[in-house]
């Protein structure tokens, strides 16, 4: 690995360059690139998290001269960490500053991320520091002073090798901080590393713990549940599931999910197997060619990932058999209602809706609810949707995950002929085609509001509803070509009605 690639890039980030001038104030302190920009350097990937050590200087010698450079904010007298950020600098993240510390469970500790007793010491060597971190591959510093990478846990071989592993003891660490299990899983995803042997038995011997409660507030905060579980989702879709099912933090944060297995479907339609496999399988299509050359989506969204997972969760609550229910078949009536409400539920109750709009990793419950709700779709004959109906569905802000998951579903589905059911998708691709070009001429907007048909003598009522949709049948199928000839046609509808 590159060492000199964390030279270049302090060099290069002109935010960072309040390090070389601290040096020439302070010579006889030491500055230590620290913790995941130093991993995510060596591993070649983007990081805009920098953490900082300085030792040998007192805090308030620290804060006076970052006060002076740049916005300052300490975070604990205790911790000893500044955020800073530079003047004429506008980053993304903050830049992290501590003195070196010491981190020792607290008397009552019950594995909270808050269940510390932190002692900070401008003279405690960086090595000490270093100890009281999760995973080896994140207890590595780099001196900027002499270019030297401090790794006293070897952390370097563990990068080479792709391996997660714990400092120190495993159970240790994990009883300090119950979410670091999490955080485990989600580098696994994130680095596609493999979990070291002794990290993943403590893992599993502690996961019953992640739901604790002490007094009336929950050790592991469902905060960090949420950002954790979606950033692993998002990083490798199928390997998250696997480790958080394996681990046994399905069963304890997602119940619902495990009821999909052993859920039988009709062979028929399904003979690759219960519910549970095939939304593997579903989960599995995002890595095909198919799914990028059919769908256009390069990086499915955390939504879209969560939908698919979620999409037949509703099936085992609804099933009915010949033998219990007397039906000609195994069926799910109303599982796609079902599936909705409970993915609502999940999203709600491990507050998985923390991440911004713009972010790949939003995830708005009713948004996928409504992916849920209408990824049957394509079981209709699509040519019988009128032009309005399928311009929501299809030309709508989710249009395109929708695709998404409709083809996701659709190749997890293999019929006792060997075959797969994309008839129905390509029709909604064909017609997309149809009708994109009204779309792209006159937009999104329609021809005709309401307040046309005010202007025509009408109050307004429920029927305005189906006067627009008519009108927009129209617009969309190419009956009509602009304004005049909309207003023409809404005045003869209201006529006839």
């Amino acid at each position: 690995m590159n060492t000199h690639a964390i030279q270049i890039e302090l060099k290069e980030r002109s935010e960072l360059g309040w390090a070389s001038e601290f040096m020439l104030d302070f010579p006889n302190a030491q500055i230590f690139l620290v913790g995941g920009a130093v991993r995510d350097i060596l591993l070649e990937r983007q990081t805009k998290d920098f953490d900082f050590v300085v030792r040998g200087i007192e805090a308030k010698k620290i804060e006076s001269w970052l006060s002076e450079r740049g916005d300052v904010a300490l975070v604990g007298r205790v911790f000893g960490v500044y955020k800073f950020t530079p003047s004429g600098h506008e980053t993304d993240e903050l830049i992290d500053i501590a003195l070196p510390r010491t981190e020792q469970s607290s008397e009552n500790s019950q594995g909270g991320a808050r269940d510390f007793d932190v002692q900070s010491d401008p003279s405690l060597p960086i090595e000490a520091d270093l100890s009281r971190r999760d995973f080896t591959i994140n207890a590595m510093a780099y001196n900027i002073a002499t270019r030297e990478i401090i790794d006293p846990y070897k952390g370097m071989d563990d990068l080479k090798n792709g391996i997660i592993r714990a400092v120190g003891n495993a159970e240790d660490r994990f009883r300090e901080d119950l979410s670091r299990m999490l955080r485990a899983m989600r580098f696994a995803c994130q680095l596609n590393f493999e979990i070291d042997n002794a990290t993943w038995l403590a893992i599993k011997k502690l996961m019953p713990r992640i739901n604790s409660v002490r007094a009336i507030e929950r050790v592991v905060p469902l905060e960090s549940i949420g950002k954790e579980f979606v950033k692993a989702l998002a990083s490798d879709p199928l390997r998250c599931v696997g480790l958080f099912d394996k681990s046994g933090a399905m069963a304890e944060l997602m119940p619902e999910l495990l009821d999909m297995k052993g859920c039988k479907q009709p062979p028929q339609f399904h003979t690759e197997g219960d519910v549970w496999t095939h939304t593997m399988l579903a989960l599995k299509s995002f890595e095909t060619e198919g799914f990028t050359n059919e769908t256009k989506i390069k990086q499915p969204s955390a939504r879209l990932i969560l939908a698919t997972l979620l999409h037949d969760v509703g099936k085992p609550g609804t099933m009915q058999t010949p033998e219990q229910h007397g039906t000609d078949r195994i069926r799910f009536s109303g599982h796609t209602e079902e599936g909705a409400r409970i993915a609502r539920e999940i999203i709600n109750r491990l507050r998985l809706n923390q991440f911004s709009a713009k972010s790949n990793l939003h995830i708005d419950a009713d948004d996928v609810a409504w992916l849920i709700e209408n990824h049957l779709i394509t079981m209709n004959d699509i040519y019988s949707l009128r032009p309005s109906t399928f311009e929501r569905l299809f030309f709508g802000p989710l249009g395109e995950e929708l695709i998404g998951l409709l083809y996701a579903d659709i190749d997890a589905t293999i019929w006792d002929d060997g075959s797969k059911p994309f008839g129905g998708l390509l029709d909604v691709l064909k017609r997309k085609k149809e009708i994109l070009p009204a779309i792209e001429e006159k937009g999104i907007e329609s021809l005709v509001r309401g307040e046309d048909i005010i202007a025509l003598g009408l109050k307004p009522g429920p029927e305005f509803k189906d006067y627009l949709l008519a009108v927009r049948d129209a617009q969309l199928s190419g009956q009509i070509k602009n304004r005049e000839e909309a207003l023409d046609m809404l005045a003869k509808i209201v006529r006839e009605k």
